[in-house]
């Protein structure tokens, strides 16, 4: 995935947003804060702090599950791993059997832990564990990391929206946070989970109709023929050197690693498990939201097979037509629905998705902030 944001979706610039484009975004942006009203003011006026910080410990695994896959899918996923499956080949599938040990690792060790102590914040444990500077050290590391990459988060989706709409990023960004920060603070950690799992559907039904346009479009036996002949599912390479990016060693250990502290040990996704009545229902809540995270990933990387498919005789990047990695599904999209609406509502699904990661962060801070109810 490309770090200069500034030239994500170029090719979504020649598109501009229809009335229906506008209708749609608008009403995905109401929806949102209607789901913080409705919980904040509606459903009951006052939310006691176990209500607001822990969904009053009622929610059901599932829906969780689908919160947590919302909030840890983004842009860079969704637009970053097709590229990448298209350059380098699915050696990203070998995630599939990192997801096992995480899974394992998670059930066994972490979330036992962590809904025996029923703590807000998980930087209380290192506190009850180490001692208050180490909280204070690793909660120091979590801000600068929020303070580095959030601005991108924000950017990129407004960039996003821009290039379609010509509304200026700060105006967007500003918007769309304050949307974001509304129903978040207001409608506490149900609201929250409820409008992930709104953003979800839409992101990843958009996602899911890009993907089985392009199977259509391209043909599913020459998409495996082309696949084959590229040599791109040629990933059981255990060659002993940790330099190599496509080999099993790398691959598997490094996304293992990797995931556990991306996903696992994190606010966002510790506190919304700990929402369920039991460990049991903790515990399938984990095993969910595994499988859906695993199996977007494996969807954007067939998506990347049937990109291949399509330009395997002209590549885009030595046309010129496509400069960066974060460009290629966007060209996609036109190339293939350029005359319909689908690159406007693409255009949502990848809001929709920032949306989730932003309100990750918020929400994280918010919790942060309110280690009071942890006693």
């Amino acid at each position: 995935m490309s770090g200069n944001s500034s030239e994500t979706l170029t090719s979504i610039s020649k598109y501009s947003f229809h009335w229906y484009d506008y209708v749609f975004f608008c009403v995905m942006l109401f929806i949102s804060v209607a789901i913080g009203v409705y919980y904040g003011f509606l459903r009951k006026k006052n939310l006691t702090p176990t209500e607001y910080m822990m969904g009053n410990k009622d929610m059901k695994g599932l829906p969780v599950a689908i919160s947590i896959t919302a909030c840890h899918i983004s842009g860079v996923n969704l637009l970053g791993v097709p590229a990448d499956a298209y350059r380098f080949g699915g050696s990203y599938l070998l995630g599939v059997i990192s997801m096992v040990f995480v899974i394992a690792i998670t059930i066994f060790i972490y979330v036992p832990v962590f809904f025996e102590l029923q703590i807000t914040s998980i930087y209380g444990y290192l506190e009850m564990r180490f001692d208050k500077k180490t909280k204070a050290v690793v909660s120091f590391l979590y801000i600068c990391c929020e303070l580095f990459y959030l601005p991108i988060v924000v950017y990129a989706a407004a960039l996003t929206l821009s290039a379609a709409t010509g509304f200026t990023t700060n105006l967007q960004i500003i918007i769309v946070c304050c949307i974001c920060i509304f129903y978040t603070s207001v409608g506490g950690l149900r609201a929250v989970i409820w409008t992930d799992i709104f953003q979800f559907l839409i992101f990843f039904t958009v996602f899911l109709v890009v993907f089985v346009l392009g199977i259509k479009t391209e043909g599913l036996l020459t998409v495996w023929n082309k696949t084959l002949e590229s040599g791109r599912l040629d990933i059981f390479n255990l060659d002993l050197d940790l330099t190599d990016r496509n080999n099993v060693w790398t691959s598997v250990i490094g996304l293992t690693f990797h995931w556990i502290a991306l996903n696992i040990v994190n606010q966002a996704t510790i506190q919304k498990i700990l929402t369920v009545s039991s460990l049991t229902q903790a515990k399938f809540t984990v095993f969910y939201f595994e499988f859906l995270f695993v199996m977007i990933k494996v969807i954007c990387v067939i998506l990347g097979f049937v990109i291949y498919t399509r330009y395997s005789s002209c590549d885009p990047f030595t046309t010129k037509q496509v400069e960066k990695n974060d460009q290629l599904v966007p060209h996609y999209v036109m190339d293939i629905a350029g005359n319909t609406g689908l690159p406007g509502i693409f255009v949502c699904g990848i809001i929709s998705a920032a949306l989730s990661k932003r309100e990750r962060y918020g929400w994280s801070d918010i919790s942060r902030f309110s280690q009071r109810f942890d006693t």
